[in-house]
């Protein structure tokens, strides 16, 4: 796996860490796939996190029919960004299947 790391000195506590990070988020006020999240030490980036929102496909913030629709199109052979597909595949068994649709149309129903 990918690892970042921080370089401090000897004697360095983790609070004096934590007084220096900072997480900027490039995100709209509700949490859509594909919103970015970094880490940032120093000014400096030491990680970014991208956000997967199980079952919002399209990637607006809000799991409905149309991604209900769009996780259909998937399996039906349309090609999607990599950060869609995995919103779609709320099972996480790496494809998309009826079985994930249908999990995303019980969600719908569940709200």
């Amino acid at each position: 796996g990918n690892f970042n790391y921080i370089r401090v000195d000897g004697g360095t506590t983790a609070e004096d860490i934590l007084s220096q990070l900072v997480i900027e988020c490039d995100m709209p006020e509700t949490i859509c796939t594909g919103a970015v999240m970094e880490l940032v030490f120093n000014g400096e980036v030491c990680d970014t996190v991208y956000i997967i929102v199980n079952g919002d496909v399209n990637a607006d913030g809000i799991v409905n029919g149309v991604d209900v629709l769009k996780a259909q199109k998937i399996i039906d052979g349309r090609e999607v960004k990599p950060m869609n597909f995995m919103a779609a595949d709320v099972s996480c068994d790496g494809s998309i299947t009826s079985k994930d649709v249908a999990l995303i149309a019980r969600s719908i129903i569940a709200k």
